[in-house]
């Protein structure tokens, strides 16, 4: 398969498939950092939250601690199959977010307190982030929170060459500060980066986690 193919709806239904749900991204238990990033920048009470790339729903757990209104949102059918299947009585949406919203269920929704993204903007080529970015913007309120969780850029990583990971078979983009304000700056004011060398202690590369509030 072409590497520029990597990223298709296809490999990560694959992806979910053959790890029986639990992809090599998966950690368990909440992440601390989505975890404090929604309740020192999240409205309370009860949040509605959007989880972007919910994947297998790991960050289910998150939105319980913070009393957050959970729903999530993928475009791989195994990994909407089976959090539906997991986590009844909670909404998820089968929508690829680079594709038009209009006359979806998605997008039907109300725009979102809190709209959270942990890996994947940064899986999105450059061609398609353009269409995420908008849908994102129409999914979060004014004055609501979007928090992107990404691979962190180094000065010397290159920031439109992809970097491949053979054990999750995916082309992945590294982000820093100067990136997201200059992706999602018109319409939303970073207020705050966090970066964990730890949480994927079985890779080098750190995580980032950038809070923003819209406009």
């Amino acid at each position: 398969m072409k590497r520029e193919n990597l990223n298709d709806k296809s490999i990560w239904d694959e992806i979910y498939r053959k790890t029986g749900n639990r992809p090599g991204w998966d950690r368990p238990g909440a992440d601390p950092n989505l975890y404090e990033l929604i309740i020192k920048h999240g409205p309370a009470p009860s949040p509605r939250l959007l989880d972007v790339g919910c994947g297998n729903g790991r960050n289910v757990p998150v939105a319980h601690m913070a009393g957050a209104l959970y729903t999530g949102t993928d475009f791989s059918e195994s990994a909407i199959l089976y959090c539906r299947e997991l986590y009844e009585g909670r909404t998820f949406y089968l929508q690829d977010i680079c594709q038009p919203l209009r006359g979806t269920e998605l997008g039907g929704e109300k725009p979102f307190d809190i709209v959270m993204d942990c890996g994947c903007f940064h899986a999105i080529p450059p061609r398609s982030r353009k269409a995420y970015i908008d849908n994102i913007k129409s999914l979060c309120r004014s004055g609501g929170v979007l928090i992107v969780g990404s691979w962190f850029r180094e000065n010397e990583v290159d920031r439109e060459a992809p970097q491949y990971f053979p054990y999750l078979y995916l082309n992945e983009w590294f982000f820093n500060d100067r990136d997201i304000r200059e992706f999602f700056g018109e319409s939303f004011d970073l207020v705050e980066t966090r970066i964990d060398r730890e949480i994927y202690g079985d890779v080098d590369e750190a995580f980032a986690y950038f809070a923003m509030v819209k406009k």
